[in-house]
């Protein structure tokens, strides 16, 4: 059954231009993902909502006519980060239990498969599918940003000054490389030293900031999403984890190096 709530949005200022939508929620829990069945192609206006007690994020991936779930979860199990013939299409980025990030993403008809990559979920939760068909229904406008980020190899440039309160962040890829953002918010005092120890070691550890959701990657470069979600005063990480090698050998040691390793950092403060 396709679910709806009312969520950041009914908070947030807006121009007097932008046409509110109401989001279409998809929730994580351990067990997997609670979703429509179906969603209509074009932008789409979600909530990503953790209703689990482990950092979960949410990709959509579209899978080509001749390949399952079940064979594209073994092509992950055997090792490949992309597997052959599906399209990463972004979605909302890891995401801490209890927290909300509204997205805006545009999704091309076809059949797709839900999944978190985070410690391994992908294989270990039952898949989440669903199917995007043509749109028949009033067009999603996308929102007004204050904040424009842009994802460059191995940076991030950021337009705007994020400020206390419900913020709307619009999210290019200008590459050359495919890039995904997560951002993250210290608790307390805790340092950039800290979290990468967290973030290099096996993440079972609390983790020293909380997981406020982000972009996941997209083959299409040129794809364009936003995000809305609640900032509070603090100090906020920003981080890059596409692979700098793709399907190396989880033997390799180049694995586990992502663009964060290369500088693919940011830090800032909302004051």
């Amino acid at each position: 059954m396709l679910a709806v709530v009312m969520v950041l949005s009914a908070n947030c200022s807006r121009h007097q231009d932008e046409k509110s939508s109401v989001p279409i929620t998809i929730a994580a829990t351990d067990s997997g993902f609670t979703s429509p069945d179906t969603l209509e192609s074009g932008l789409n206006h979600i909530a990503f909502e953790n209703r689990g007690t482990t950092i979960h994020e949410c990709m959509f991936i579209r899978l080509p006519a001749t390949m399952t779930p079940e064979q594209y979860l073994q092509a992950v199990r055997d090792g490949a980060d992309f597997p052959a013939g599906a399209i990463d299409c972004s979605g909302p980025g890891l995401t801490s239990p209890g927290e909300t990030l509204e997205m805006w993403l545009s999704l091309e008809p076809g059949e797709y498969l839900l999944g978190c990559w985070n410690k391994g979920h992908l294989t270990k939760i039952a898949p989440q599918t669903l199917t995007v068909v043509e749109a028949t229904g009033p067009l999603v406008d996308p929102p007004h940003e204050e904040v424009t980020i842009r994802l460059i190899d191995f940076r991030f440039d950021v337009s705007g000054e994020i400020e206390p309160g419900v913020r709307t962040l619009k999210i290019e890829t200008v590459g050359p490389s495919m890039h995904e953002i997560d951002m993250f918010r210290f608790h307390g005092a805790r340092t950039r030293a800290e979290f990468m120890a967290w973030y290099d070691g096996d993440r079972i550890a609390s983790p020293p900031a909380t997981a406020m959701g982000g972009a996941l990657d997209s083959h299409d470069t040129q794809n364009v999403v936003w995000l809305r979600r609640r900032f509070t005063m603090g100090h906020y990480f920003m981080i890059c984890e596409m692979p700098m090698v793709q399907n190396a050998s989880p033997a390799d040691s180049a694995a586990n190096v992502t663009h964060a390793h290369a500088g693919m950092t940011h830090e800032f403060t909302v004051e």
